[in-house]
């Protein structure tokens, strides 16, 4: 499933390459970072990446 979210992160990302577009991703909630700040498609997509990652690596 992450897989699935990192290609339509991709694709979106590749469409807004140097052009000038607002991309409305409120309604694409994946989930929460460390902090309780709210994580979507393209808004904290970074953060919460890197918080995902991190956790894997805590539960192996």
């Amino acid at each position: 499933m992450l897989e699935e979210y990192i290609i339509i992160h991709d694709l979106i990302s590749r469409l807004r390459e140097g052009k000038d577009v607002v991309v409305d991703d409120s309604k694409s909630f994946l989930g929460y970072l460390s902090d309780g700040e709210p994580a979507y498609m393209i808004k904290n997509w970074e953060p919460w990446i890197k918080y995902l990652q991190s956790s894997m690596k805590n539960c192996l």
